[in-house]
């Protein structure tokens, strides 16, 4: 009826702001709009399970309770972004996790690796995850022909849970996924030998160097000295460990003379 647009047209009118309209007949259309927001506290106004305005700015998010670096998993999703927010959802239990955007190529992956768990969306354009899930499951010598499957949905109507196990999934998970319910199925679903505790919490300094050195391979991969220099200059100022000072030397040589293989070759191999 296009009233959720004219919904979403008064609320950003209100906020100062309008949607754009980018269109290709055939081909499809883009709607965008761009809001300037200002954070008027830290503190949480209320338990929604999300992030608070102090666990944006520190990049602390949901804690997990254990790690499975043995364990790999496949998410099967139509949409990127979807894929993109589930592989961090997991990512602080350290399961492997590889991604499908069709149902097709989630086929092709199921046939020759053996996986702890299936995710598959349900509602997905051609092959479906219930068909998807059926193909995965009578493939000739598919390895995963008993793997436990759950159904990612948006619908969360609990009388649905027989639609899904009829189809032969082992549970069902709705969208948007919340990080604890997700863990509570990663731990029902893959084998205990396979289950560790908990990663040590990264320090803040950690992360900042981390994210310092991404970026300073970005700008040499760009080839940009001035970027490479910048971001160089915030590394002089973060606490490098022992560890990380014949890699500071080596950088601070390679950034001086402008070698920008040299730096994304340090980089990347501090960063596996």
């Amino acid at each position: 009826t296009g009233l959720g647009m004219s919904i979403t047209k008064s609320l950003l009118n209100l906020m100062g702001s309008e949607i754009e309209v980018k269109s290709v007949y055939g081909e499809g259309s883009t709607f965008s709009f761009s809001v300037r927001q200002g954070v008027r506290s830290p503190e949480r106004v209320c338990d929604t399970g999300y992030l608070s305005g102090k666990d944006v700015k520190r990049g602390n998010g949901y804690k997990g309770t254990f790690t499975a670096p043995s364990a790999r998993v496949l998410t099967v999703d139509d949409s990127r972004m979807n894929l993109s927010v589930f592989e961090k959802l997991i990512k602080h239990t350290m399961i492997a996790t590889d991604k499908a955007e069709s149902g097709e190529k989630a086929v092709l992956l199921a046939k020759d690796i053996a996986y702890d768990v299936l995710f598959i969306d349900h509602l997905m354009p051609g092959m479906n995850g219930m068909e998807t899930l059926k193909r995965i499951r009578t493939t000739e010598g598919s390895k995963n022909a008993s793997t436990p499957a759950v159904c990612l949905t948006a619908n969360a109507d609990s009388d649905l849970r027989q639609v899904y196990i009829g189809a032969g999934f082992d549970d069902y998970l709705t969208k948007p996924i919340v990080p604890s319910q997700l863990e509570k199925m990663l731990l029902t679903y893959i084998p205990a030998e396979k289950i560790g505790p908990p990663e040590d919490n990264i320090s803040e300094d950690k992360e900042r160097i981390r994210s310092l050195l991404k970026k300073m391979k970005d700008a040499a991969h760009r080839l940009d000295c001035d970027r490479m220099e910048a971001v160089f200059d915030e590394l002089k100022d973060a606490s490098l460990a022992d560890e990380d000072a014949k890699l500071y030397k080596a950088l601070e040589r390679a950034v001086s003379q402008y070698e920008y293989d040299e730096v994304e070759e340090l980089i990347k191999s501090c960063l596996i």
